[in-house]
This record gives structure tokens, sequence and C-alpha cells, in this order.
């Protein structure tokens, strides 16, 4: 990957980074491998949630503007910082769910982005657009939105999310035609598994998975699902990803602009793949009981279209190669299974909902249901 520059820079010097989100999995990642090039200044600009002790590991380390997307320009923090700062060289945007948060981002940033402003953008676009005949996994150029009105209006309302997301890309081609437009770059991501994931999904999986040894109910999987192979993305990979894009010359960052990347793990699995791999990081792989249904509760994948291909990536950014899905499952669930061990509210919180969603939890208290697994775990 490019190398950082030696030694920490004299604030003055530092290139301005500012980074919408900041606080959440992929954000606060981000952010923490930037802050240890020692040669940035960054301004993280979110509604100041903390998420799994981002108030200790990000903030205090950054300068942090508390702001709604909905409402930059009511908010005086942030009018105030635009009219500081005369520039940036880079924007980093987590949290444009919706077109209209990128498009306010943009009118304010008009003529202040030196560099290019990166958009994490997601593979659900691809479910509001026309099918891509015959491939096998989904390229980026098939980002078309379907030309009869109806069919637009009816993949839209079905699935929102992957509108929006696509919205907030067109805004951000759009405004590069405008006087002040600035270049930028999108990664499109499937469905992203780490470390403090505020979706909660993975480490529902997690529990689940070491629940079902010790309780004795298989651990149900759709039967639609059984063969269907799908994409996911490491968060880590994607800040390393990131924190490549911004640290590489500018030649090679142009040549990258204007454009859109999947960025996923090498070789797609299935949702048994992955929970195997998380039983086989867990130590409990011998006692993996599975078992397919018609209905079940199921957390992944968030897409229908099946997975993505990330030749594109691999031949733009010659650097990032994605790390092994085994690598990935090893330090995640290593991550929660120290946090289950020191019963943070976060996995207390997935606890309660699980106890809501799985037949064999109904009923039960979620700190019993903890006290439970940590006997059976014997991690007390």
């Amino acid at each position: 990957e490019p190398a950082a520059a030696p030694g920490a820079m004299a604030a003055a010097e530092r290139p301005k980074i500012l980074v919408f989100g900041g606080n959440g999995m992929m954000g606060s990642q981000t952010v923490e491998l930037l802050l240890k090039q020692g040669q940035f200044d960054i301004t993280t600009v979110s509604r100041g949630s903390v998420l799994w002790e981002s108030d200790t590991r990000v903030t205090p380390h950054v300068r942090h503007i508390q702001a709604d997307r909905k409402h930059l320009a009511e908010s005086d923090q942030f009018q105030y910082l635009m009219q500081e700062d005369a520039e940036y060289n880079y924007v980093l945007d987590f949290s444009g769910y919706r077109g209209s948060a990128v498009r306010r981002a943009a009118r304010a940033l008009r003529g202040k982005v030196r560099g290019f402003y990166l958009y994490i953008s997601s593979d659900s676009v691809y479910e509001v657009c026309e099918p891509q005949e015959g491939a096998q996994e989904t390229v980026e150029s098939a980002a078309k939105r379907p030309a009869d009105a109806e069919t637009q209006r009816r993949v839209n309302e079905r699935d929102s999310y992957g509108h929006q997301k696509l919205a907030g890309e067109e805004e951000l081609r759009a405004q590069r035609t405008q006087e002040g437009g600035f270049d930028f770059v999108i990664l499109r991501l499937p469905d992203v598994i780490g470390e403090r994931d505020n979706t909660d999904r993975f480490l529902s999986y997690q529990l689940w998975l070491l629940m079902h040894v010790y309780q004795q109910h298989p651990l149900q999987i759709p039967r639609s699902l059984q063969h269907r192979k799908l994409s996911f993305v490491w968060s880590q990979d994607v800040a390393r990803c990131v924190c490549g894009l911004v640290l590489a010359p500018a030649a090679a960052q142009r040549q990258w602009c204007r454009e859109a990347y999947n960025l996923a793990f090498a070789e797609p699995a299935t949702l048994l793949e992955l929970l195997q791999g998380m039983a086989l990081a867990l130590g409990c792989a011998e006692k993996l009981n599975v078992s397919f249904a018609e209905e079940c509760q199921s957390y992944y994948p968030s897409v229908e279209r099946g997975p993505i291909s990330i030749r594109k990536a691999r031949a733009a950014f010659s650097w990032f190669t994605p790390s092994a899905l085994s690598v990935a499952l090893n330090t995640i669930c290593s991550f929660y299974q120290q946090a289950i061990a020191r019963r943070e509210p976060e996995v207390l919180a997935v606890l309660a909902d699980l106890t809501q969603e799985l037949p064999f939890l109904k009923g039960k208290k979620s700190r019993v249901v903890l006290e439970e697994l940590l006997d059976a775990l014997a991690l007390k």
C-alpha cells in the first residue's frame, strides 16, 4: 500500500480531512488508521452518538462537530466550520444515507474540496437497477435505473435504501459539472462484517452460534439461501482501502476519480460457509448443528442480486489485496468474545432483541441468558 510520510507533520502543514460519520464501525476504524499516520488534521461531523467507545477511541483525537445531516444549514457549528476552513484535501462520507444528505453536503463544500470526496455506497444500488443478464457477479456498469418510470417507482419502493444510496451517487455526478464542483470516488460495499458493527447482525449470529450448542437447538438457515453465494466485506479492509486512496500520489488519485468500485472479499461465500467459518474461529465447529427451514430468522444477506465483482477495484488499486475471510472471522469473533466476557451493554442489547426473535429464547431475560452463556463457555 502507499507508504505514509515518516514522522508527524506540524499542525499548520497537515492536509485537512473532513469526515461525515467517523463514530461508526467503518468510519471510526478509518479515522484511527489515519490518525496513526500522524500527518492529517481531521474533523468529524456526526450527531454525537457514542458507539462502542467511540467517545474515547476517536472523538478526543479529532475536531468534532455535532450536527445532523438533515439540518446542516441550521447548525451554527457546521456553518462556522465552513467559514473558518477555506478548503479540505479530502472528504470521507460514511453517513450519506440519502441523496438529499449528499446534496446538502455538496452545496456546503462547493469550491472547498481540493482532492476528492469519497462516498461509501452500497451494492443495494443494483437492487433498483436493470437486471444484469447472464453474469454471475454484478459489475459496476450495471448501476442503471430502469427506463420505465413505473418500474423505477416500484423498485424504489421495494428497496428505498438502494434508491437513496444511488441518489447520493447521482448527486455527486451532478455537482461535478457545476461551478465549484469537485472530484469523487465511490466505493460500493456488500454486507459489511467487522468489530463494533452497529447493525448488530454479526454479533447476533455469533451469540446464536454459541447458544445453540448448549441450548441444543439447531441454528436455522432459510432454505432459499442453502446454495446461494453472497458477497461480504471486512470493515478493516474498507478502512485500509480508504487510507490507501488518501495516501496515494495525486496523479494516481486523478485516475481513480469519477468512478465507482465494488469492494469485497475475493471469494463469495454461502451463509452456511460464513457460519462454518465463525464456528471454526470460535472453536465449536464440531458441534455446529444447522437445519434449513422455509421460514426462519436471517440476518444476511441484505440484497437479492447475489455476489458482486471486484475485478475493477483489483485492477485499479494494485496495492490493495482483500483479506482472507478466515483472517477476518478470527479477528471479529475474538473481539466479540471479549465483549461477551466483559458483559458489554451492546451485548445485552443484542441479546434482548434475540429473546424476541429466536423461539427457544422467548420469554427469557437478556441478562439471565448472558449469565447462562458465560457459565456454558466457562468465561466467568
